[in-house]
């Protein structure tokens, strides 16, 4: 497939109309070749010869009952399939969005409460089809009122440090002043602790948010949750994380599964683990993944497990579901579906 750079060397485009098409994408939001009114015709015609608009195709959206997530069904150029969720947040004074990314087909990972892993891995995205997400819940929650107040987590399917080739490069897009303007503090990576990805991704110097798929404090535990812990153990992740946390507070994922990481004693080793740490936790009770069978606590269990970390001095919020009865939720996104 063709792309932007490749039009501008056939058309022969100086700098300044290359940055004339990303304006009329990125900000403008225009919604195909013919509207950039601004470029002669000739050029429209070429694009529309070779250039699809965009590089994925929109099979099918869904919106959660209460209008708090929708969900893409999208399709790359070799007929692939992936999701990504825009979450729709509201507050007296304010709306904003936070757009969920993908960064690979399917996932290679294989963690035991995750749909995604289900699924098999096929391949990386490309840098392109990870920005076309964006661009894709942009228009939406313009739709939606939400202009400028949109946040970016790499927390779709894939492990996003498993493809630093398209990651950085599309992050480097999403936080130029030029093209998407975000501010760093906006973008957040979440991993399951790729070692040689999260030394690679801090040299970089992003100044961007890291997150750590934790979801239990031991090596004993962890390993039967996610298996790359086998291969990058939790004292070796935590130890390359203490870079992270003196630039910048590490948020930690740690989903509750009933009857396996919600205990009180799970809590003390938590506590013990984050002692002294630049870290949040954001506690994310289980969305159901059929075949799995785990199960999400009771509410006042949960509520149990979160006054043990505020009491050991952690800060710690209990995540609101969002999109769950589309499949929408953290855990369960899955092509397939």
């Amino acid at each position: 497939m063709e792309t932007l750079l490749d039009a501008a060397r056939e058309l022969q485009w100086k700098p300044f109309r290359l940055r004339q098409v990303h304006h009329a994408r990125e900000t403008e939001l225009v919604s195909g070749w013919d509207q950039m009114t601004s470029l002669p015709q000739k050029d429209r015609e070429w694009l529309n010869g070779h250039i699809p608009f965009d590089c994925l195709k929109v099979m099918k959206s869904e919106i959660s009952e209460d209008g708090t997530a929708i969900k893409w069904l999208l399709e790359t150029g070799d007929k692939k399939r992936i999701e990504t969720v825009l979450l729709i947040h509201t507050a007296p004074t304010k709306k904003w969005g936070t757009v969920c990314i993908s960064s690979q087909i399917g996932c290679p990972m294989k963690c035991a409460f995750c749909a995604t892993g289900k699924m098999g891995f096929f391949r990386n995205l490309t840098a392109d089809e990870v920005l076309d997400q964006f661009l894709i819940a942009k228009r939406e929650a313009a739709k939606q009122g939400i202009v400028g107040n949109l946040n970016v987590v790499f927390m779709g399917m894939g492990e996003p440090l498993l493809n630093l080739e398209a990651v950085i490069p599309a992050i480097k897009v999403l936080i130029d002043p030029k093209r998407y303007s975000l501010s760093p503090t906006r973008v957040t990576v979440s991993t399951s602790g790729i070692l040689p990805g999260l030394k690679r991704l801090f040299d970089e110097k992003l100044n961007i948010g890291l997150a750590l798929s934790l979801h239990a404090s031991t090596h004993e535990l962890r390993l039967k949750l996610m298996p790359a812990n086998a291969v990058y153990p939790l004292d070796e992740v935590m130890k390359e994380i203490r870079k992270w946390e003196k630039k910048t507070e590490v948020l930690y994922e740690y989903i509750l599964i009933e009857g396996v990481n919600d205990s009180p004693k799970d809590a003390r080793d938590l506590l013990k683990l984050l002692k002294g740490r630049n870290a949040k936790i954001n506690l994310i009770p289980l969305n159901p993944v059929e075949g799995t069978g785990f199960r999400r606590p009771a509410a006042r269990a949960m509520m149990g497990f979160l006054r043990l970390l505020e009491e050991g001095g952690l800060a710690v919020t209990l995540r609101h579901t969002k999109g769950d009865d589309i499949k929408a939720a953290c855990g369960q996104l899955n092509a397939r579906n």
